[in-house]
């Protein structure tokens, strides 16, 4: 699909993002947790090549990178969300990659020297309408172990035959942001890292 498909540009930009959830979710990526490391307190992130070839299996943050990579590389502007324990995206609705540093992208500031860690300021984005949210262990299969006692975490609910909707992928982006268990601990605009800082 081409970003410039669609009627209007919130209707393409709604159609590219859907799409590219949806061919990730064809791709057979198995959900994954990893080992906790208590000495580096770092966690490893597999490649795009890990994902997609061999072994076809991420945690959440593998697969939020994964998928802001193909939003970034689709014309799109994403957003890294890192909550505790937790990690998803936000796709700008209003704005696209060429338009990044433009006065119209009025939420800019956020993230214009560094990460942000306002969790109101994240969740407006998401409440105006301006971001969708996207929960990413969505496109990849989650077989719980204990069907009889399922979690009631957002990314655990609504799953059809170990994938979720894109539908409910957004629901569930949404409400990470509502959960006190999970505060924010940083949000990481792709763009504004790859071309202002740069990473």
């Amino acid at each position: 699909m081409s970003r410039f498909d669609g009627a209007t540009k919130a209707t393409r930009r709604h159609a590219l993002v859907q799409a590219i959830y949806e061919r990730l979710a064809k791709a057979g990526i198995r959900y994954a947790t990893e080992p906790c490391n208590f000495q580096l307190a770092t966690q490893i992130v597999r490649s795009p090549g890990e994902l997609l070839e061999h072994p076809r299996k991420g945690t959440c943050l593998d697969l939020t990178l994964l998928f802001c990579g193909v939003c970034l590389g689709s014309g799109l502007l994403p957003v890294v969300v890192v909550t505790r324990g937790h990690a998803f995206a936000l796709v700008s609705v209003a704005n696209e990659l060429s338009e990044w540093h433009s006065y119209s992208r009025t939420e800019k500031g956020l993230f214009q020297n560094t990460t942000t860690k306002d969790q109101r300021a994240v969740r407006d984005l998401v409440d105006s309408n301006r971001y969708f949210a996207i929960e990413c262990t969505g496109f990849a299969s989650i077989r719980r172990l204990e069907e009889a006692h399922p979690s009631e975490a957002p990314e655990t609910v609504g799953l059809l035959n170990g994938l979720m909707p894109f539908a409910r992928a957004m629901e569930a982006g949404a409400q990470q942001l509502t959960l006190d268990s999970r505060p924010l601990q940083f949000a990481v605009d792709v763009a504004t890292a790859h071309h202002a800082w740069p990473i």
